[in-house]
């Protein structure tokens, strides 16, 4: 798939805004927080199946801008979704967390691998590497050296293999963050 440089800075900025609005809602208030993204997925899914078949004034513009062509906002969903599990499964010391992960580990790793990756395949090395790094960086301010090494190594390969990454990684670390006792 070939993607618009420009487009995807934009998108992945729109990412890295929305995760730390969702950061700052959740330490101000976590019961808003989670009504808020629960209202804001269950508004998006109908929409998505409305703006596939039809053009919706401002959204399906707003999709053009932001979205990636023929994804309609589901990666979008998917983040909400991947955000407000990991709220409502974890406490904040570990939600938090897997949601700057996600938000700036994906943004910048998906970025680097566009521009400076080998062609051909979603994902990366150079991306992957970029990920790595920024998830290191993340969990490094939050837990010990080793927890923070060990979780970044496992997210990384998560990020690399699973999909939709969005959905699974900002509960994937913060569980992780959670059991391991290091």
């Amino acid at each position: 798939m070939i993607y618009d440089l420009k487009k995807e800075e934009r998108r992945k900025g729109l990412h890295v805004l929305v995760g730390i609005c969702i950061v700052l809602f959740l330490m101000l208030n976590r019961t808003i927080t989670l009504f808020l993204l629960f209202a804001l997925i269950v508004l998006s899914i109908p929409l998505y199946t409305l703006v596939r078949r039809k053009e919706i004034f401002l959204i399906s513009d707003a999709l053009r801008y932001f979205g990636r062509e023929k994804e309609y906002g589901k990666g979008a969903i998917y983040f909400l979704a991947g955000c407000f599990l990991s709220i409502a499964l974890f406490e904040n010391a570990y939600s938090i967390p897997g949601i700057l992960v996600l938000s700036f580990g994906d943004a910048f790793s998906s970025l680097v691998g566009l521009k400076y990756g080998k062609r051909g395949r979603k994902k990366t090395l150079e991306g992957s590497l970029v990920f790595f790094l920024i998830s290191l960086s993340i969990l490094l301010s939050f837990f010990s050296p080793w927890k923070a090494f060990l979780v970044s190594i496992i997210v990384t390969a998560a990020e690399y293999l699973l999909t939709p990454d969005n959905l699974f990684l900002p509960s994937l670390t913060a569980f992780l963050c959670n059991i391991l006792p290091i």
